[in-house]
């Protein structure tokens, strides 16, 4: 399955802010530029003891279930720090809050990336990361997306940013397109963050209905503010939509389908990938989310299919000795291990001494198919299209409080 590019408004704004903050960031930067002309010489960041890695995530606010995906990550490369490094070199990992407001992203960036001079900035998504992409594209280090925005993929025009998760739209048009399948005569209606975010993965759904068929009855958004999204289900019930096709986060897909419950309306649903932990999101829908549809990729650690997992028990036992009190059966909290394991494949290939930004991505762009234990079965992680290391899902149906496979 070939990947999208995103939505035009994304793309429209993404480039409008790289050209605005270059133009501030100049001014603090253009030495920088220089130093990186020379191909021999090392990316900001590694000396012969150390990397140095920084991540702005949602520790608060109405996304802040997303936050373990810190605690995951620094887990991963602690193990990695107890193993000796990546050729000798410790990893040494910092964090902090943006609430999922762009400013504050913003703010932590120029931290990060011009005072502290990090090797890589690891970043959540849709616009926090839109925000503090112009300023790694300046300062020409590496920038690490973990969430799957389309625009993420645009490697021609921010050639210094990467995405961990797979891309948005994608995920939207392979859940849709099994969904219509099923039901070539389906009424589809949608419910979409009010964001770059929402209406990416928008474009994934009308993609699919104009391959497959169907209808889009109706196109709803809400607010990341909204406590609730009861209006909206009122008005999808009311215009005869029987398939919802859904991008929530936070509490809202719980919400959402409680009400759905609550009134008596079950049309079939599927929700985006990232609102589908088993323990963050589904466990609060107290059996309203049965029969829901998603796209996975990763094990979730909370489903009893995968309790006694081989491939999980590496993981475990280092969430257990380098978590920090993550939570080990957290979804996010593994999404955010996986990227580590991707960084140190990626790093452990590369030469250090001389290794300049563009090197990790060849290396990133580049990497072997590689089967890591967390993955779900019959995929792995490998460069390709987009600057994806993930691009294939498994369609699931939620059963009872497993996530059952279906292709």
């Amino acid at each position: 399955m070939k990947h999208r590019t995103g939505s035009t408004r994304a793309k429209r704004r993404l480039l409008a802010a790289v050209a605005l903050a270059c133009v501030s960031t100049t001014a603090l930067m253009g030495c920088r530029a220089a130093t990186n002309d020379a191909a021999e010489s090392s990316a900001q960041g590694i000396t012969d003891t150390e990397i140095t890695i920084a991540g702005s995530f949602p520790f608060s606010g109405p996304t802040a279930v997303y936050g373990t995906l810190s605690q995951g990550l620094e887990a991963r490369l602690e193990r990695a720090n107890a193993e000796g490094g990546i050729d000798g070199r410790e990893i040494r990992y910092q964090s902090a809050d943006d609430g999922y407001e762009p400013a504050r992203a913003v703010t932590n960036a120029r931290r990060f990336v011009q005072q502290d001079q990090v090797f890589a900035l690891v970043t959540f998504g849709g616009p926090p990361t839109m925000s503090a992409t112009p300023i790694a594209q300046e300062a020409d280090i590496v920038q690490i997306a973990i969430a799957g925005n389309g625009p993420f993929s645009n490697t021609d025009e921010t050639p210094n940013l990467r995405s961990w998760f797979p891309s948005n739209p994608v995920e939207a048009e392979a859940v849709t397109s099994y969904l219509l399948e099923q039901n070539p005569d389906a009424k589809i209606g949608t419910l979409v963050l009010n964001n770059d975010t929402g209406m990416d993965y928008l474009d994934g759904i009308k993609s699919a209905v104009e391959k497959h068929g169907g209808e889009i009855v109706l196109e709803t958004v809400y607010e990341g503010t909204d406590a609730t999204v009861d209006s909206q289900v009122n008005q999808l019930r009311a215009a005869g939509v029987d398939t919802v096709v859904t991008l929530a986060l936070g509490a809202i897909p719980f919400q959402m389908t409680s009400y759905m419950s609550q009134i008596g309306w079950h049309p079939a649903v599927a929700l985006n990938e990232s609102s589908t932990g088993l323990k963050a999101t589904i466990a609060n829908m107290e059996g309203s989310g049965e029969g829901a549809y998603s796209a996975h990729y990763v094990k979730d650690p909370y489903d009893p299919r995968f309790a006694d997992d081989p491939g999980l028990e590496q993981y475990r036992e280092d969430i257990a000795q380098y978590g920090k009190g993550a939570d080990p059966e957290d979804f996010n909290t593994l999404k955010g291990y996986g990227l580590g394991e991707a960084l140190i494949q990626v790093l452990s290939t590369s030469d250090l001494d001389t290794i300049t930004t563009a090197e990790f991505f060849n290396a990133w762009d580049s990497l072997p198919a590689t089967e890591v234990g967390f993955l779900l079965d019959g995929l792995a992680l490998e460069g390709g299209e987009g600057g994806r290391l993930l691009t294939q899902f498994v369609i699931s149906r939620l059963e009872g409080e497993s996530w059952v496979p279906l292709q």
